[in-house]
């Protein structure tokens, strides 16, 4: 299971790969909702089963929220893309100050391969880090792949 996220404002484009994936990809797609300082994952079958949600991010509807068959537990993601405002090259990552990701990965597999997509401009060398911030692996950006080696 790949755990994506529909991006805003700045962020990479991710609507053309969530669509791509769903028509080709091997795996089974889930992105986010918020209930409140969580995330959950639910998955998707197309583009049209999101809505805007909450800070006006694209997330699953209400419909398949309440859908057991498309819930996905933290332990059967094999893959997550994390978002992210800044990484450095060892995968240290700065999220948008909420912490959802964190909380998020403190739960995930610890064998789950976390992967950022970014800009090379959101690469930097140091960033502030707290005992529970997570790392990514995989840093992809319109560059480069970065292989992440804390």
């Amino acid at each position: 299971m790949v755990a994506g996220y529909a991006h805003v404002r700045e962020e990479v484009e991710t609507r053309s790969i969530i669509e791509y994936w769903l028509g080709h990809g091997q795996h089974k797609l889930a992105l986010p909702y918020c209930l409140g300082r969580a995330l959950r994952f639910v998955a998707i079958e197309r583009w049209s089963d999101l809505q805007p949600g909450r800070f006006g991010v694209p997330e699953p509807a209400e419909l398949f929220r309440e859908d057991s068959t498309r819930m996905v537990a933290p332990e059967q993601c094999d893959v997550i893309i994390v978002p992210g405002v800044a990484f450095t090259r060892r995968g240290d990552r700065l999220g948008h100050g909420q912490g959802y990701y964190d909380r998020y990965l403190a739960v995930t597999r610890p064998d789950a391969m976390r992967i950022a997509l970014a800009f090379e401009c959101q690469l930097v060398d140091e960033l502030p880090t707290e005992p529970h911030d997570y790392r990514v692996d995989v840093i992809v950006t319109e560059a480069a792949v970065c292989y992440c080696h804390g």
